[in-house]
């Protein structure tokens, strides 16, 4: 429990820290009128930048789709390129000493596997 002098020093100091308090009420709305001003400028950037950067990113999103595409066609042209070829008579040998020859040798399931 607080000493009586206490109580007495807090009930007298009170009311004067309460009037400074007032005393710098406007002092402290100004802040929180800067303060909210500048989280509003805030988000108009943010809501901009946000904007900017999905427009930016939207080209994006058809290229990574079309090169989806053109790996997926080479790769139906590497099946079918090695099917045919090993159908041609002396196609294997053709290749030999060649990269392909690698290839040719690999099981059909592993290759084009890099």
């Amino acid at each position: 429990m607080p000493e009586p002098r206490d109580l007495v020093t807090q009930l007298v100091t009170f009311p004067l820290r309460m009037a400074g308090e007032v005393l710098r009420l406007p002092e402290s709305l100004k802040a929180l009128r800067m303060l909210t001003e500048d989280l509003a400028a805030t988000s108009r950037i943010v809501r901009t930048t946000i904007g900017e950067v999905a427009s930016t990113l939207e080209p994006l999103t058809g290229a990574v789709d079309r090169v989806a595409n053109i790996d997926r066609a080479v790769a139906d042209l590497h099946a079918v390129f090695f099917s045919v070829l090993e159908r041609v008579p002396g196609g294997k040998r053709a290749l030999k000493g060649t990269p392909l020859d690698r290839e040719l040798e690999a099981d059909p399931s592993e290759r084009l596997a890099d």
